[in-house]
C-alpha cells in the first residue's frame, strides 16, 4: 500500500509542468531589452552622431599623398654630350604587418636579403625592431633593373605571401655616362635628389626642380586606387646645364694626366684648361678621381674635392709670370734689362738663393726667366717697389676667392704691407712664389689675363641654363679690366717662348711647328712645422700658341719620385697636352717642323 502510494505521488509530481520563477523572466527580458537598446544606441551613434568624425577617421587610414618625384636637370658638355642625366631605378619595400610572428621577417630576409647584397641577419633585425605601429620597411633604395628582375622573379617563385610582402617603387636615379669623366668637376647627386661639389652643388637649386604629389585613396598595399579624380600637384622638373667644357679636351688632358703620374711616379696631380678670352673652363682634371654613379661605396671622400678650387699650393716659380709682367708693365725693368745673377741674395737677415745656389752671372731678364733663377726675379720685384708688386697682384685677384661656379671655391693667402703677418723680406719670396698661397683657379686665370693682354676675366663652367622653352646665356663678365697692357702681356709672352725655345728651364715642353710660352714651377709644400723635407709639387703653366692664344694649361704633380723639379715631369708633360690640344682645336702650325732623325 505504501510502495503503491509512492509511485502515484511520483507520477504526478512528474506530469505536473516546472513553474519557472517570475523574477528570473523580467531579469532576461531586462538583459535583451538592454543589450537591443545598446546595439541600437551604438548603431545610431556610430551612424549618425559619430559619422563625420568617423568618416574622416576612415578617409585618412587610407588617403594620404604620395610625392611625384621631379627629374633632375640634365647636364651636357659645350658640343651636347650628356655628361649627367636619370635612369628609372626602384625602391623596395617590406610590409612587416602581413607578418603577426617573427618567422616570417625572417623568412623575407633570409630570400631577399642575397639578392640585395646584404646581410639576412642585419636585415631580418631591421624588421624585427621595427618601431612599434610600423607598417612598412623600406630595405633598398635606388636599385637597378637587374636587381628588380631577380625580386620580381623571387615573388612568382614563393607563395603569395611574398608577392602581397614586397613592393617595389619606381624613382629616378642620378647617372653618369662618362663614369669617372670630370667627376671632381661635375660632384654627385645623392638619393634625395641633393647634389654635393662640383657643378652638382653649386647649381642644385635650378637642377633639382620641385616634387609634385597625388593625393588619393590607396588599398591595403598602399598603392593608389583610382575611384575618383585624384587631386595631383605635377612635378616641375629641373633646369637643364650647358656647360663650357668639352669632354674631348677633358679626356685628352684625363688621359694626359694619368699618364705624367704613371711615368714620373707622382701620388696625385691636376690640370685645367682655360680659354684666356673669356675666362671659360674647357678642362679641369683631378687625380685620384672617382665614379660618382658608385659615390656610396667610395670611403676615401677626399676624392669629392675638386683640389683645383678647394686646395692652396705655394706657386712656385710659376708666379714669376706675374712678377714680370708686373715689373715690365710699370716700367721697371725691361726685358733687356741686364742683372748679375749671384746664387744668393742677402735681405733681412735671410739667404734667398736659387735653386742648387747656381750663379749665372750677368744676363738679361729674359735669360733669368729661362734659367728660373729666384735672384733675377727678386731683382724685378725690388725695382718694381713693395706698394706696386702687391697692387699688382691684387689686380690680378691673387689671396681671394675668383667667384667661379663651383662649390667647395677656397681664398688662399697673400699678406700686404701693414698686416701683422707682413714682412719686408715677403716682397722677394713671394716674387719667385714662396710665402704665398693661392688657389690653382686663381693662378692660372691670373696667367690668363697675361695670355689675352691684360683682361682678368671671372672664370666659369656654365655656358648656358635651359628652363623649358627659356636659354638663359652666361656672357663672360670682366674682374679687372687692363691689369697690365697688351704690349706688356705680348713681351712676356715672347720671354717665356724664348726659354722654351732656346733649350733652358721649360725646354722639354715644346711644341713642334708653335711658339708656346711655358714657365715650369717647383714648390716645397708646406706641412710638418715648415716645409716637408723632400716634397714637392712639380709644376707647368703656360699658353698656347704664345700670341692669339687659344687656351691657357697649367698641370701640376705632388712628389713625382723620379725627379722633384717641374722642368723635367710638369715640363714634358705640359708639352704632350698642349700638341693634342693644338691638334684637336685645328690651329695651324706657324714654325717649321723639325725633320725626323734619321734612322742608324
Amino acid at each position: 500500500m505504501a510502495t503503491m502510494t509512492s509511485t502515484l505521488n511520483q507520477r504526478a509530481h512528474a506530469a505536473r509542468p516546472n513553474r519557472i520563477s517570475t523574477r528570473r523572466v523580467l531579469w532576461v527580458l531586462l538583459f535583451f531589452v538592454a543589450f537591443g537598446a545598446y546595439n541600437i544606441y551604438r548603431v545610431f551613434s556610430v551612424q549618425v552622431l559619430q559619422h563625420e568624425f568617423l568618416s574622416v577617421k576612415a578617409e585618412n587610414l587610407i588617403t594620404w599623398p604620395d610625392e611625384i618625384p621631379p627629374l633632375r636637370g640634365l647636364i651636357y658638355d659645350s658640343r651636347g654630350q650628356l655628361l649627367a642625366g636619370n635612369i628609372t631605378a626602384y625602391d623596395v619595400d617590406v610590409d612587416i604587418s602581413r607578418h603577426k610572428d617573427d618567422a616570417g621577417k625572417k623568412a623575407v630576409a633570409e630570400k631577399l636579403a642575397p639578392i640585395l647584397g646584404q646581410d639576412k641577419d642585419a636585415l631580418y633585425a631591421r624588421l624585427k625592431d621595427a618601431a612599434e605601429g610600423t607598417v612598412s620597411v623600406r630595405v633598398a633604395t635606388k636599385v637597378d633593373d637587374a636587381t628588380v628582375e631577380k625580386i620580381r622573379k623571387l615573388i612568382e617563385d614563393e607563395d603569395d605571401l611574398f608577392a602581397f610582402t614586397i613592393s617595389l617603387k619606381k624613382v629616378p636615379l642620378r647617372q653618369y655616362p662618362g663614369g669617372t669623366l670630370a667627376s671632381s668637376l661635375l660632384g654627385y647627386t645623392d638619393y634625395a635628389n641633393i647634389g654635393h661639389y662640383g657643378v652638382e652643388e653649386f647649381y642644385n637649386d635650378k637642377l633639382a626642380g620641385e616634387a609634385g604629389w597625388i593625393f588619393a585613396e590607396h588599398d591595403n598595399q598602399g598603392r593608389p586606387l583610382v575611384l575618383e579624380q585624384p587631386k595631383v600637384q605635377a612635378a616641375k622638373d629641373g633646369s637643364d646645364l650647358v656647360l663650357t667644357i668639352d669632354s674631348a679636351v677633358q679626356y685628352i688632358v684625363e688621359r694626359g694626366l694619368k699618364q705624367a703620374l704613371d711615368e714620373y711616379k707622382a701620388e696625385s696631380g691636376y690640370v685645367i684648361v682655360q680659354d684666356p678670352n673669356t675666362g671659360a673652363i674647357l678642362a679641369m682634371a683631378n687625380y685620384p678621381s672617382y665614379d660618382p654613379n658608385t659615390f656610396n661605396k667610395e670611403n676615401n671622400y677626399e676624392k669629392f674635392k675638386n683640389v683645383s678650387v678647394s686646395n692652396i699650393v705655394e706657386a712656385g716659380s710659376t708666379m714669376k709670370v706675374l712678377t714680370y709682367a708686373s715689373a715690365i708693365d710699370a716700367g721697371a725693368v725691361l726685358s733687356t734689362t741686364t742683372v748679375n745673377i749671384d746664387a744668393c741674395w742677402y735681405r733681412y737677415g735671410w739667404s734667398l738663393c736659387n735653386a742648387e745656389n747656381k750663379a749665372w752671372g750677368l744676363q738679361t731678364l729674359t735669360v733669368g726667366l729661362g734659367r728660373s733663377a729666384n735672384v733675377a726675379s727678386m731683382f724685378a720685384a725690388e725695382h718694381l717697389g713693395e706698394r706696386r708688386f702687391y697692387d699688382y697682384m691684387q689686380a690680378f685677384h691673387l689671396g681671394r676667392p675668383t667667384g667661379i661656379d663651383m662649390a667647395g671655391e677656397v681664398s688662399g693667402t697673400m699678406w700686404l704691407p701693414g698686416e701683422d703677418n707682413y714682412s719686408p723680406v715677403n716682397l722677394y719670396t713671394n716674387s719667385f712664389g714662396q710665402g704665398v698661397s693661392v688657389t690653382p683657379i686663381q693662378l692660372i686665370n691670373a696667367v690668363s689675363a697675361v695670355a689675352n693682354g691684360g683682361t682678368l676675366y671671372k672664370p666659369y663652367v656654365m655656358q648656358e641654363i635651359r628652363e623649358g622653352d627659356k636659354v638663359i646665356q652666361n656672357e663672360p663678365q670682366v674682374l679687372q679690366q687692363s691689369v697690365i697692357k697688351p704690349d706688356s702681356g705680348s713681351q712676356v709672352a715672347n720671354m717665356m717662348a724664348w726659354g722654351v725655345e732656346n733649350k733652358l728651364v721649360a725646354r722639354l715642353a715644346r711644341v713642334p711647328g708653335y711658339h708656346v710660352s711655358v714657365k715650369t714651377g717647383t714648390a716645397q709644400i708646406p706641412g710638418c712645422g715648415g716645409y716637408c723635407e723632400g716634397q714637392t709639387l712639380a709644376s707647368a703653366i703656360g699658353f698656347a700658341p704664345s700670341h692669339n692664344p687659344r687656351f691657357t694649361l697649367y698641370i701640376a704633380l705632388y712628389n713625382p719620385q723620379t725627379s722633384p723639379w717641374g722642368e723635367n715631369t710638369a715640363s714634358p708633360a705640359w708639352g704632350k697636352i698642349a700638341k693634342e690640344l693644338l691638334l684637336y682645336m685645328k690651329v695651324q702650325p706657324t714654325e717649321p717642323v723639325d725633320p725626323p732623325t734619321p734612322q742608324p
